[in-house]
């Protein structure tokens, strides 16, 4: 299955007229992994942040990052954002989306604790140890 997949990879590069195909999966995917971090990375190691506030930041930050992928036509993944003087400032669209997810991830989170919740893990720890 994995030679199927490898094979069917590189057909999918060779062939003519799919090419532009391959690079706009490319932009797409550096954009989309990036926002895979906090939910994978940080969320195993940062107790205090709120399940839902993750998946929450990354629903923003696949929001945003798409939405300026295709607002620039999938031809670069740097876009011109209004900050930095009067003609703007071109940033990586993966990391304007994952600065999203962040602030969308802490701030629910602090929200949510703040509000009174209870820590997701301390639930988890309750349940199993009862």
């Amino acid at each position: 299955m994995s030679l199927l997949v490898k094979v069917g990879a590189v057909g999918f590069i060779l062939v003519p007229g799919l090419t532009q195909y391959a690079i706009t999966l490319q932009l797409a995917g550096g954009v989309w992994i990036l926002q895979t971090l906090p939910a994978v990375f940080l969320a195993l190691y940062v107790p205090w942040l709120d399940r839902n506030g993750v998946i929450a930041g990354w629903l923003a930050g696949m929001a945003a990052g798409t939405y300026w992928l295709v607002a620039n036509g999938f031809t670069s993944s740097l876009a011109t954002y209004p900050i930095g003087g009067p003609a703007g400032t071109r940033l990586y669209i993966g990391l304007v989306a994952f600065a999203i997810n962040l602030v969308v991830v802490t701030a629910w989170s602090v929200a949510t604790r703040y509000a009174g919740a209870a820590p997701d893990r301390a639930e988890e720890g309750a349940a199993t140890s009862a």
